[in-house]
């Protein structure tokens, strides 16, 4: 019985553990994405520009990225 109640303890600090693991994966992994996007627009990638200018929402939002940016 013990053994259960042991056993159910760990596999919640380790699912816990593992969702930080990917929560926190996730995050460095995006910022890294974003900063790849950035130094490729930065080198003068056009076809990344074309792309990044497509998927923002918001027409000024570009031209307002790079103001903040700088």
């Amino acid at each position: 019985m013990m053994w259960h109640a042991l056993h159910a303890e760990w596999l919640k600090l380790w699912r816990l553990r593992m969702y930080r693991v990917i929560l926190v994966l996730g995050i460095v992994l995006s910022c890294l994405w974003v900063g790849f996007m950035l130094y490729l627009m930065e080198r003068g990638a056009p076809h990344v520009q074309e792309e990044v200018t497509r998927q923002l929402a918001l027409p000024g939002a570009y031209l307002q990225g790079f103001m903040l940016a700088a």
